[in-house]
């Protein structure tokens, strides 16, 4: 399996590396503003993360909080 980034986004990380997160973030914006295959790849990630933000929370099993709380904090006697 290929790694999803392209070879100059993964040459431009390893030339950045150690750089203040302000310049990588600049960097990195204008490859991807460059390179399509970035842009595709931005725009799939920013689909999923939407998905993700809208779906509802799940439900979980009455008492479940109670029972774990009462496994990691057991009360001191």
């Amino acid at each position: 399996m290929s790694h999803p980034c392209c070879p100059e986004l993964l040459a431009l990380l390893d030339a950045l590396d150690g750089q203040p997160p302000d310049a990588v973030e600049r960097a990195v914006s204008a490859h991807v503003a460059s390179c399509e295959r970035c842009a595709g790849e931005e725009r799939h990630l920013d689909d999923l993360l939407a998905a993700v933000r809208s779906s509802a929370a799940p439900m979980l099993p009455t008492g479940l909080e109670a029972r774990l709380l009462a496994r990691l904090c057991p009360p001191i006697t």
